[in-house]
């Protein structure tokens, strides 16, 4: 008897997908390495102490130098302790979370995130995934699954992803739609001009993202020439005026306000971002930014009600800008954290900037460390220290002071009411002269430069109750004489612990 041949398939039956080929996302969300935020020192115990107020933790490089005088090459800053109470064990928590959702995202799921988003969930996108999945396929880019995942949490991950411009034009998409993410981290992914821009724009828009961080993503000035693409009739040159390139219109959609290339005119989208959105942490480091940008910024920041902290460490900045930011510093009241670390500020563009900080009743802590100042900056220091009753936490690291530079930080120290920590590590004094010889009733008779600037600075902190922290690494001090204040500091700070612990 023959054999039954298989019913034949109706002919409107489609045949089976193919199986999807695999895509194995090599990525890996890696947590920023700029240091974020510092804590302000805790309040004073009832005699004038305070409480415990750890200092920032500065980059071991070269520092700017002074006028006319180059830094001892090759200074580090090993075992200068964190400034923030905190910070580093909520650094190592952030890490552990990350690491976590890595390893619960396997290659099976790559797959799943990647292609399992139907029609219906599409019509209710409240992360995004749609939108980034169609706008990566628009633009022509590989979608980055781990940002898939990071979709679904209130803090965006993707530091160095490499996602370039286009990459970042995707991104926006998701933001426009999402309504868990409150952080974005995009530092190192060579955003460029364009790609920051359309992610200010839409931070601008949408007032969830309260913490942006663009740090490392070249944004200099040549990232941002004017552009002015073909466009007009026979092709030719139509004048730029601050619309989003083709690319990125066609895919943010007519509707969407212009974009500008985050340079243009130094930095008008970072201003526009500041100046209408909800933001309160802004991390700009390491963007060679230039005067031209930063001060366009500083403009906006002066009159922001919202931004609390701003990194602008390592972006350039010279007079201008240190003028530019000490006006806003005058008139802000919000601003609490400001990083200026290594920059180019010296001698006119720090007195500038402390003009304006003698007037701040709200900047707490201020990073100036690796600036060239010199002993003139130091000057201007100490008068900004002897009018200025707000600041908790300074740092001044690699600066090129000498003991006379330390005398005018001392002469401001001794007499101010509020700074609780300060930071001098990597200044180098000279020790020129006798090595001084301590006499039996404490004094020292012939003291080089080291034991006279050591000198200084321990009898400030002995004239001055409220000061609890004090970081004199590598600065050739006197070590006998450290160590003792270091005592009189850790007895003011358990006296703070002891009397917070009480109520």
């Amino acid at each position: 008897m023959a054999e039954e041949e298989p019913a034949e398939q109706p002919a409107d039956v489609e045949a089976a997908p193919a199986e999807a080929e695999e895509t194995e996302e090599t990525s890996a969300a890696v947590p920023d390495e700029s240091a974020d935020a510092s804590a302000d020192a805790a309040a004073l115990a009832g005699d004038g102490s305070a409480d415990d107020a750890t200092m920032s933790a500065v980059d071991g490089e070269q520092p700017a130098a002074a006028d006319g005088e180059q830094p001892a090459e090759g200074a580090e800053n090993e075992g200068v302790p964190p400034l923030s109470l905190g910070q580093e064990a909520d650094e190592e928590q952030n890490d552990e979370d990350f690491e976590e959702l890595d390893q619960d995202f396997d290659a099976e799921d790559e797959q799943d995130v990647l292609t399992d988003i139907d029609d219906t969930y599409a019509d209710e996108d409240v992360y995004g995934k749609a939108r980034y999945l169609q706008a990566c396929e628009e633009l022509g880019v590989v979608p980055v699954s781990q940002i898939l995942k990071f979709l679904e949490h209130d803090t965006l991950q993707a530091t160095h992803y490499g996602l370039g411009t286009r990459g970042a034009l995707a991104v926006a998409q998701a933001l426009e739609v999402n309504e868990t993410i409150t952080v974005v981290r995009f530092g190192d992914n060579n955003l460029g001009g364009e790609g920051a821009a359309a992610l200010c724009d839409v931070v601008q828009r949408h007032h969830r993202v309260k913490e942006l961080d663009l740090s490392r993503n070249d944004l200099r000035y040549k990232a941002g020439e004017i552009r002015k693409p073909k466009g007009g009739e026979d092709g030719e040159e139509v004048p730029n005026d601050g619309s989003a390139s083709p690319t990125s219109q066609a895919i943010m959609g007519s509707g969407t306000p212009k974009l500008r290339s985050l340079s243009y005119r130094g930095g008008e989208s970072l201003a526009r971002l500041v100046q209408y959105s909800t933001i309160t942490t802004l991390i700009l480091s390491d963007n060679a930014l230039g005067d031209k940008a930063v001060s366009l910024l500083a403009d906006a920041v002066a009159h922001s009600m919202t931004l609390e902290i701003l990194d602008l460490s390592r972006n350039e900045l010279g007079e201008l800008a240190g003028r530019k930011l000490g006006e806003m510093a005058s008139v802000n009241s919000h601003l609490v954290q400001l990083d200026l670390s290594w920059n180019h500020l010296r001698v006119r563009g720090t007195a500038a900037l402390c003009s304006g900080l003698v007037s701040s009743i709200s900047l707490g802590v201020v990073m100036l460390g690796w600036n060239g100042l010199g002993d003139e900056g130091a000057a201007a220091v100490g008068d900004m220290l002897e009018g200025n009753d707000h600041i908790v936490e300074l740092t001044l690291s690699g600066n090129g002071f000498t003991d006379v530079g330390f005398g005018h930080i001392a002469r401001g120290l001794s007499v101010n009411k509020s700074l609780a920590a300060i930071a001098l590590n990597q200044n180098m004094l000279p020790q020129v002269g006798e090595v001084g010889v301590k006499n039996e009733d404490g004094t020292v008779s012939s003291p080089n430069q080291a034991a006279q600037g050591t000198q200084h600075i321990v009898d400030a902190v002995n004239t001055n109750k409220g000061i609890v922290y004090v970081n004199m690494e590598n600065t050739n001090a006197i070590q006998v004489e450290i160590e003792k204040m270091e005592g009189v500091l850790e007895e003011r700070r358990e006296k703070a612990r002891a009397a917070s612990a009480g109520g």
